[in-house]
């Protein structure tokens, strides 16, 4: 009702029947929807009221309405109604899907992982592919220590992070991300590959491969911790100084740190090596053959990321050979563009990047 009529219109509350009917429930919640729109004539006392009907229809079969039927000055019917259906499984014709944001840098190698899991996904599967839109967090420009992303996004202040209004809290581990997404789609791990592919996924995740990217200068003395630098700036708000206080705890990267990472990194591409010897057969472009995994969204984003680094001794030719043939897919150019995984000064400012 609007604030327009007095008091003395109040809407009397008409109590709904729920009688046995034989229409489908998308039958029923038609004729509602199509009484209700042409419904303007005055019901006569005692006769049957369509719009009543209708909705009473839809009720058993478990679209419950709520209707409020009122007599207006104008002796003219006005109605409103909620319909509340049972969870049911998403179908394009019913409604938009749900909407996921996947805050992301185009040239972070966990970013590359998730999004291209997600572009693999899509081709996978279209009907069960979340809908996905990707959010620029540019590194470059320290966004991901300002107070909002710290605050709302990802309180250990790196990429990517899965946000949706659907899940229950954000998801901040490339990791949780992939573990998700394989429910969502279960097409990712398929089930006579299960074992296999998480036991490389645990290898891939044993330690963080920004200790194989390390510019040789750097290998020396570790890398600084960015967020405790930060906390020296005296005009940080309370909840801003809280927030790099938490990703400052994160340990630096130190030397020893990085030589156990060469070492599990050898171990992995020599693993890769003889699955791709083993499963991957004469012209065909995936570790398991003709349809991609999500182990294939981490081990090629992965691969590519050092041979871009010019870390030609950690990569063995087959995998070298492998991750080439996908760069050349459809799937891996949605997910770059044709740019490499590395950023250079080259291609202009990361915040000017067309398209994302």
């Amino acid at each position: 009702m609007d604030g327009s009529q007095g008091p003395e219109q109040e809407p009397a509350v008409v109590a709904l029947r729920r009688p046995p009917v034989r229409r489908s429930t998308a039958q029923s919640l038609h004729r509602v929807r199509a009484v209700g729109a042409s419904s303007t004539a005055t019901p006569v006392r005692g006769t049957a009221d369509p719009l009543l009907s209708a909705v009473e229809e839809a009720q058993p079969r478990g679209c419950y309405a709520a209707s409020v039927v009122a007599w207006t000055a104008s002796s003219r019917l006005t109605f409103s109604h909620i319909l509340r259906a049972p969870v049911q499984p998403f179908t394009m014709a019913d409604e938009a899907p749900p909407v996921y944001t996947l805050h992301y840098f185009p040239f972070s190698l966990y970013s590359l992982m998730s999004r291209f899991a997600f572009v693999l996904g899509q081709a996978l599967n279209p009907e069960t592919a979340p809908r996905l839109e990707v959010k620029m967090v540019n590194l470059h420009r320290e966004e991901n220590y300002s107070e909002r992303y710290l605050t709302q996004v990802n309180p250990k202040g790196q990429v990517p992070a899965l946000t949706s209004p659907l899940l229950d809290s954000n998801l901040v581990e490339s990791r949780d991300i992939a573990e998700w997404l394989c429910q969502k789609q279960p097409e990712l791990l398929p089930e006579e590959h299960r074992e296999t592919i998480e036991r490389v996924m645990d290898k891939i995740y044993a330690y963080h491969a920004k200790a194989l990217l390390v510019a040789p200068d750097d290998r020396k003395d570790g890398l600084q911790n960015q967020a405790a630098a930060m906390l020296e700036d005296p005009e940080l708000t309370e909840a801003h100084r809280r927030a790099l206080e938490i990703k400052s705890v994160f340990r630096t990267l130190e030397p020893e740190n990085i030589l156990r990472a060469e070492n599990q990194a050898h171990d992995l591409m020599s693993d890769l090596a003889t699955l791709l010897e083993v499963h991957k057969g004469e012209g065909k472009t995936w570790i398991f053959g003709d349809r991609p995994t999500i182990l294939d969204a981490h081990a090629v984003a992965f691969a590519a990321r050092l041979l871009d680094q010019q870390r030609f001794d950690l990569v063995l030719d087959a995998v070298k050979g492998y991750v080439e043939v996908v760069r050349d897919t459809d799937e891996w150019r949605k997910v770059t563009h044709g740019r490499s995984t590395l950023w250079n000064v080259s291609m202009g400012h990361a915040a000017d990047l067309d398209p994302l």
